[in-house]
């Protein structure tokens, strides 16, 4: 079986235009996306997500409209406010990376996309608009009031004592760690974040959780401002 699930496979060189997921309920067993799972030299021109579209992948990570970006370009795409992208791992400590609009870029350009939606996983890497990034940018992005990026599983490591009162960590006994998660990318490597805003709930039991970014590495973060719900995490702030 084919370890690829979303409707068109792969796409190299091709243009989406003016096209609409309405109302599509997909649960995929393994690198899910709604539209394309590997995507490379791509244009993607006012694709949404609507219609109360739900996209369930039940191990590794998933994408709303695509799960691998290379090179891609993305203008105004979105997750509709009545959708949901989530991750459900199907073992105790795999993850599920789960990005609103990709699960992962690298080299990708991403402008005027944002997300209404709910964006879920269990254990991993949660983004409104990409779980992870690599030399990508993203112009004008938002995750919107009514967004929601959560997890269900709070990083908390499980202390096991031994006989003499000493605490001891056993293998497969520990929760998932490295959990990020943030309105525009949970993991960010090597990118430009340009006038993007989170308006969104960001949940606080990730392990680092940001308005833009969870966790970032060489990264550029210029004019953008993070607005959430009182009660709910700003920029990097560290979980204990």
């Amino acid at each position: 079986a084919s370890r690829d699930n979303a409707l068109i496979g792969a796409a190299e060189g091709a243009t989406f235009k003016d096209l609409s997921l309405n109302a599509c309920n997909m649960e995929l067993p393994y690198r899910a996306a709604g539209l394309v799972c590997e995507s490379t030299r791509c244009k993607y021109e006012n694709v949404h997500l609507v219609g109360g579209t739900v996209i369930t992948a039940k191990g590794g990570g998933v994408g709303g409209i695509i799960y691998e970006s290379k090179a891609d370009t993305l203008i105004n795409c979105s997750v509709g406010d009545d959708c949901t992208i989530k991750g459900i791992g199907r073992l105790k400590h795999e993850t599920s990376d789960v990005g609103g609009i990709a699960f992962h870029a690298v080299g990708s350009e991403f402008t005027d996309c944002y997300n209404k939606g709910k964006v879920e996983g269990v254990y991993g890497h949660v983004g409104g608009i990409v779980a992870e990034c690599e030399d990508s940018e993203f112009k004008h992005c938002v995750n919107d009031k009514s967004a929601v990026v959560s997890i269900e599983k709070q990083y908390k490591p499980v202390i096991i004592l031994d006989p003499n009162g000493k605490p001891i960590k056993t293998p497969g006994d520990e929760e998932k760690s490295g959990d990020y998660g943030a309105g525009i990318a949970a993991k960010a490597k090597h990118s430009w974040f340009r006038k993007c805003v989170n308006y969104g709930k960001v949940d606080a039991r990730f392990e680092y959780a940001g308005g833009i970014v969870g966790h970032g590495d060489g990264i550029w973060v210029l004019n953008c401002l993070n607005s959430t719900p009182s009660g709910f995490l700003v920029f990097g702030d560290k979980i204990t």
